[in-house]
């Protein structure tokens, strides 16, 4: 996710940032995320209910990347639903036992 402000393209968001600099780290790292701009190039975070986040289901790529993962980020509005907090609750089973777990409130 970019933040396009007056003076340049910026990394933004606290997942994006966590991945990029455990990419820095030389860790391999992936997001999911999605920033909507209206005609000023301003972000808009308007934040819908039964929209994609809410029905998080890790697929097996997924969840065998979480088998070799020794960190994950994650937050709270990912698991206002039940269906994508019990996902959460697999990926993080399925994670080594001292990986690192970042949760954002």
């Amino acid at each position: 996710m970019w933040d396009l402000l007056p003076a340049g393209k910026q990394l933004g968001g606290a997942p994006t940032n966590f991945a990029f600099h455990a990419q820095q780290l030389g860790l391999q790292s992936a997001i999911i995320s999605s920033v909507q701009l209206d005609e000023n190039g301003i972000p808009n975070y308007v934040i819908y209910e039964d929209v994609a986040w809410d029905f998080i289901s890790p697929s097996k790529a997924a969840l065998q990347f979480a088998k070799q993962s020794r960190a994950i980020y994650f937050g709270t509005l990912a698991q206002r639903s039940e269906t994508s907090c019990c996902s959460i609750q697999e990926v993080l089973k399925t994670l080594p036992e001292n990986a690192l777990k970042v949760f954002d409130q």
